[in-house]
């Protein structure tokens, strides 16, 4: 009997050992974080915020930037300017921009720049390539990023407006990207941009 009761006791004793070890995991792992997958690139420059970034187009035609804005301090949106890149990830076709002139954003305040009606068009814009995206600010800030074109017809972007409800007013400045060049962020001095999947 008294090698079964050893047994049973260093049975017991490893169940224990286990238990403790999975509740030094605690709460703070990865896998039981909340997790919201989404389309848009993050970026994040020097007091800038840039949340969800995409552009929402159909089989071909015109675009509407969907992204949302965080300032730290107050500043306003000033000009969209880019191109669309070719299936092999080439940089040879300019977007034409239209939209508001200028977008105010109030200090610390998520604005969703969707329904301000910026429409981006380009021969190669089309659903499932990229597009190289820079954003001006008042402040002289710049951010910089390629952004996933996202099809209209996916459920989450059916409910859009259509693209030509949008203003047609050039947005200012209207910077377009030389054919065969990547959009730069402006000078040397402004801080690199680090673009992630949400």
């Amino acid at each position: 009997m008294a090698p079964m009761t050893t047994r049973r006791r260093l049975i017991a004793t490893g169940i224990a050992l286990a238990a403790l070890g999975l509740t030094g995991c605690g709460m703070d792992v990865q896998t039981l974080q909340p997790y919201t997958p989404a389309d848009g690139i993050n970026v994040d420059v020097a007091g800038i915020k840039v949340r969800g970034a995409l552009i929402v187009a159909g089989a071909s035609g015109p675009g509407l930037l969907s992204v949302g804005i965080i300032a730290q301090n107050a500043d306003a949106l000033t000009g969209v300017s880019g191109d669309a890149l070719s299936p092999d990830g080439k940089s040879e076709y300019p977007l034409t921009v239209t939209g508001p002139a200028s977008i105010p954003l109030p200090a610390a305040t998520l604005v969703p720049i969707t329904d301000k009606g910026i429409v981006v068009t380009s021969p190669a814009l089309k659903a499932g390539l990229l597009a190289n995206i820079v954003l001006s600010f008042q402040s002289g800030q710049k951010v910089a990023m390629t952004i996933p074109v996202i099809s209209r017809d996916e459920a989450p972007y059916r409910t859009l407006p259509p693209v030509g409800g949008a203003s047609s007013a050039p947005a200012s400045p209207a910077a377009s990207a030389t054919p065969g060049s990547t959009p730069t962020a402006g000078t040397s001095s402004t801080p690199t941009a680090t673009a992630t999947r949400s």
